[in-house]
């Protein structure tokens, strides 16, 4: 949508629509955000903040993701070292007896 050099008629408002997009990269939480328009009049520049405030950014939908599968691996991969661990120990006791 492009609505770069609009020109307005004074006293006359306008609404021009515009979809925010995080990168894909960004970790899922919650930010602070600064919305900003910068416009000139009679070539004079003004910037006006149109939003400030907090937002969250939560991953897209899906029942896995890959860090809820990297972790539940890493805590069965846990779970079977301590289980081994536990097995040593009672061996190593057995013998004793």
């Amino acid at each position: 949508m492009a609505f770069n050099n609009a020109t307005l008629p004074p006293s006359v408002q306008a609404t021009f629509p515009y979809i925010f997009v995080v990168s894909k990269y960004l970790q899922a939480g919650t930010f602070d955000l600064v919305g900003t328009i910068i416009y000139e009049i009679d070539q004079q520049p003004f910037q006006s903040i149109f939003y400030n405030g907090t937002i969250e950014v939560a991953e897209a939908g899906g029942f896995l993701s890959v860090e809820s599968v990297f972790l539940v691996t890493l805590g069965i991969a846990l779970l079977v070292l301590l289980g081994l661990w536990l097995h040593g120990q009672f061996q190593r006791i057995t013998k004793v007896f």
